[in-house]
């Protein structure tokens, strides 16, 4: 049996225990519904209560960040404690540095991460130099670069898995299975995920009051789009991309970070095969197939690069 093979098992035997375990906690959800908004309602009432000291009516509410096509990916960081705040996160500094010293000693703690450390706080300033005492609608990717290149690390071969439209379900695989790693498992994608952060000209070069959405999704682009790049050209073997059979716009999107940094950015020295997987929703019809709409557009795009493919509809 291929390692793609045991590969696409292995998914759909995750399918399936999710499933079977949302089945069983059915039941379990009904009965303490109740007793869950009631509890939720009065705790987050407190909270908001004890942070909410500014009023932010005035501000323009972010939309969702381009890199997580998910409805509550933002709103989960805009509405932390029932506040709403449309600037840098709160904490930034020590939120990355944090993250930075828990995914080397903890997160991923038997790679090889451990045994070449990298120096959390000078990650920090690399990162920060890139948006910091910056004007927010004139960050280009090239200010990343240096940090992608020093935070970039090997994931190993047969393990790179891009995806797109499939946020939840792509990481859920590659943190129960272990087997296949994201960009947002990597250094580089761990420490910046769902953070929000822009800059200013004005001390103290970070603003924390509010972002400017025209410029704060060039600026996003901007970083995502050289942390995008440094992944993909470390790619080894056979790589895979998830994708959403059952997104109204389509599964592969010629807009998407998939198209435009990762997959031209391939080495064709180093990666031996593109497996598409196209998996749809349990309740909303499906919209495209591998052998319909815009896969069939990958598939040609993917042979124009000189690699070969495989594609497989929800492995069973």
């Amino acid at each position: 049996m291929s390692r793609v093979t045991k590969l696409l098992i292995n998914i759909a035997k995750l399918t399936s225990e999710l499933r079977r375990k949302t089945r069983t906690m059915g039941y379990i959800i009904h009965r303490y519904s109740v007793f869950v908004v009631v509890t939720g309602f009065v705790l987050i009432s407190m909270v908001s209560l004890i942070h909410c000291h500014r009023d932010t009516y005035a501000l323009p509410r972010l939309s969702l960040p381009q890199r997580y096509n998910s409805p509550d990916a933002m709103s989960r960081r805009i509405d932390t404690h029932g506040c709403q705040s449309y600037g840098t996160t709160p904490y930034i500094e020590e939120i990355f540095v944090g993250r930075c010293w828990d995914y080397q000693y903890v997160y991923n703690d038997e790679s090889c991460m451990v045994r070449d450390v990298k120096n959390c706080s000078e990650l920090w300033q690399l990162f920060r130099s890139g948006f910091a005492y910056r004007d927010p609608c004139n960050v280009t990717g090239d200010l990343y670069k240096d940090f992608a290149e020093a935070a970039m690390h090997d994931v190993g071969v047969d393990k790179t898995m891009f995806w797109s439209g499939t946020y939840f379900a792509a990481h859920a695989y590659s943190a129960l299975s272990q087997r296949l790693t994201t960009l947002e498992d990597t250094l580089t994608g761990y420490v910046a995920q769902q953070l929000i952060w822009c800059g200013q000209t004005d001390d103290p070069g970070i603003n924390y009051m509010s972002c400017n959405e025209r410029c704060y999704r060039s600026a996003e682009e901007a970083f995502w789009g050289v942390a995008s790049t440094a992944f993909a050209r470390q790619a080894k073997g056979e790589v895979f991309t998830l994708l959403n059979g059952s997104r109204p716009e389509g599964a592969f999107k010629n807009d998407s970070y998939f198209a435009k940094y990762e997959l031209p950015n391939l080495d064709q020295g180093q990666v031996t095969m593109i497996n598409i997987v196209v998996i749809h929703s349990l309740d909303t019809p499906a919209t495209e197939t591998c052998d319909t709409g815009s896969i069939l557009d990958l598939k040609e795009i993917i042979t124009q690069y000189g690699f070969r493919y495989t594609c497989t509809d929800d492995p069973k």
